[in-house]
């Protein structure tokens, strides 16, 4: 062999009459294995008429040669290709033998067998067997079936069966090309394959499956959990079919279809819908009451305003349960479409605590403009756009510069300035730094230092790190009633604030909005570990409308049943007690 072999499958297993055993290659090699013939002739002086050769587990398809003597002095050799290894169990001829009486000898005896391969199929030889004598191969019958087989029209096959005929059409002729090394074994093995696949030709789906699926529901909104998601896994069992739509038989397409079919006329109504919608209204009205408006941009809370409206007038005139979940959806998305300008309302209360005196006149202006800017946000900025305006606020009053260019300073204002602000406001650190240079500035010292001595505090005072919004969301974020919650949900909120507290003693301004977000989004993420589809499968009531008759196609939400308010809304509960108290105490301090 031109190729080491797998451990414990050594050449001389293919003849020790063992079928358990056998020689393979090493895997993922191209080679050569010979056999070499030790004895050309039988024990009677004829030449070996063929060879028998046993594969262990399936035929990998490797080609089988012969070294064969040409001439009854043993002087001349040729080398001949029997076939390939496509059965377990194969028997190959060398030729008609050489005969005193026979003019048109082809070989007097057997010098070698060869195996070769390519690295994609590596054989397993069991045994090898030299034949004294083998059957003959009359290829009449089986040319007859090919012929017979290329009549055969495929046109309505499946790609697979078609390709399988053809397949058998290609080894019969090759087979008969090589009738002289063609056993009548062989000759049988190839004309029942080609057989079979004249039977097995399988009819290609021809009907209306794909429209079917094209014009597949999307819209679950008011059907039972249960019913949507058997139409949904119909029209997901033919999509997938469809994927090799050239493979899909008559049969299987008129059963995907038949499923498709019977589960859309089973769709089931939820008859739950309205008790959902009033709860979740309820629900709303109970936290976000009128004088919370303010902690929210005017054009977020109208929107929610809207929403609940619209569910109450549903109420009041009727509606189908597609009208009412639409709607409920409709009044989450409002609860999750707040905007709080909690952290906006701190950053401009900073700027109306700033003495303009104090600092020059380009770098206030900047601040100026930075406040200016923000005042629209209050009515319809996006979570986007006011957290842009925090930050343009926070680091235009980070950038302020204290005079330094008129005589006599008032270091008793900005001194006085200074000490307005509350410590409860800004980190722990930061916080220290400004009491430092206040305290500094209040120690005995020259006049002369005066200067210095302001734009030290001034300084300090543009760095203070502002938490009210952080404060806030600690505080609603642990207000929460966390009971019935998934675990890890409950976690990750518990994570977040943990990173917040962290921060309250030493941090970034970047830092501080970024846990703020955080928080925010770990209460949003929580997931209520008991909802549960809601309500009983009833059938839909006489005067609701079936899946074909014209019901709205809102694609608001996929399938319907659950009877909690999203944790979402939960959320901005806890967001609104936030913003409550984050303002009040801003206006408290102020007044």
């Amino acid at each position: 062999s031109t190729v080491t072999e797998q451990e414990g499958m050594t050449p001389d297993l293919m003849i020790d009459d063992n079928l358990s055993t056998a020689w393979a290659p090493q895997a993922e090699s191209t080679g050569t294995m010979t056999y070499r013939v030790s004895e050309p002739l039988t024990a009677d002086g004829t030449a070996y008429e063929g060879v028998r050769i046993i594969s262990r587990g399936n035929p990998t398809g490797a080609t089988v040669k012969a070294v064969v003597y040409m001439d009854a002095d043993f002087s001349k050799t040729a080398e001949v290709t029997l076939g390939t290894l496509d059965q377990v169990s194969q028997e190959f001829r060398f030729g008609e033998p050489l005969s005193l009486t026979r003019a048109a000898a082809q070989y007097a005896a057997v010098k070698d067998i060869k195996i070769e391969w390519t690295g994609e199929t590596v054989p397993q030889i069991a045994e090898i067997y030299l034949l004294d004598t083998v059957k003959s191969a009359d290829v009449a019958e089986l040319s007859a079936l090919i012929a017979e087989a290329k009549k055969v029209d495929t046109s309505t096959w499946t790609t697979n069966s078609a390709a399988a005929l053809a397949d058998a059409i290609a080894a019969a002729e090759k087979g008969v090309a090589s009738a002289d090394y063609l056993t009548a074994d062989a000759v049988s093995t190839l004309a029942s394959a080609l057989e079979n696949a004249m039977n097995g030709g399988v009819t290609k789906y021809t009907g209306n499956l794909q429209a079917l699926v094209d014009e597949a529901l999307t819209d679950g909104t008011g059907y039972t959990t249960s019913s949507w998601q058997a139409y949904q896994g119909a029209v997901a069992d033919a999509k997938a079919a469809l994927e090799d739509a050239d493979n899909l038989s008559q049969a299987k397409g008129d059963e995907l279809a038949k499923a498709i079919t019977d589960a859309k006329a089973a769709l089931a109504y939820d008859a739950t819908a309205a008790d959902r919608a009033e709860q979740a209204v309820a629900d709303v009205e109970a936290v976000f009451t009128e004088d919370k408006a303010g902690n929210y941009t005017t054009g977020s809370w109208n929107a929610l305003t809207e929403a609940e409206q619209a569910i109450e007038g549903l109420l009041a005139e009727g509606a189908t349960p597609a009208e009412f979940a639409e709607a409920t959806q409709a009044l989450y998305n409002a609860v999750n479409g707040l905007v709080d300008v909690t952290a906006l309302n701190a950053a401009r209360a900073e700027f109306d605590d700033t003495d303009a005196s104090l600092y020059t006149d380009d770098s206030y202006a900047v601040y100026k403009k930075a406040f200016d800017d923000s005042t629209a946000l209050l009515e319809s900025g996006t979570v986007e756009q006011v957290a842009a305006a925090v930050s343009a606020l926070q680091n235009a009053r980070a950038g302020l510069e204290t005079k330094t260019d008129e005589p006599g300073v008032d270091l008793d204002k900005v001194i006085a300035d200074a000490e307005r602000l509350s410590p409860d406001d800004y980190t722990t650190s930061s916080w220290a730094d400004l009491r430092a240079a206040i305290d500094a500035a209040k120690a005995d010292h020259d006049a002369s230092q005066d200067e210095a001595l302001a734009k030290a505090i001034n300084d300090a005072r543009s760095a203070l790190v502002n938490v009210v919004a952080l404060k806030g969301a600690i505080a609603g974020a642990e207000a929460i009633d966390t009971t019935g919650k998934t675990e890890e949900s409950v976690a990750a909120l518990e994570a977040a604030i943990a990173d917040a507290r962290a921060l309250l003693e030493d941090g970034t301004q970047e830092d501080v909005n970024a846990a703020v977000a955080a928080i925010d989004a770990a209460v949003k993420g929580l997931v209520t570990d008991s909802r549960k589809p809601g309500g009983p499968e009833t059938q839909r009531p006489p005067h609701a409308q079936g899946p074909d008759e014209g019901r709205p196609n809102a694609g608001v939400i996929p399938a319907t049943g659950d009877n909690s308010l999203p944790v979402a809304g939960i959320a901005a509960v806890a967001a609104v007690i936030i913003a409550a108290a984050v303002v009040f105490h801003i206006r408290s301090r102020k007044n």
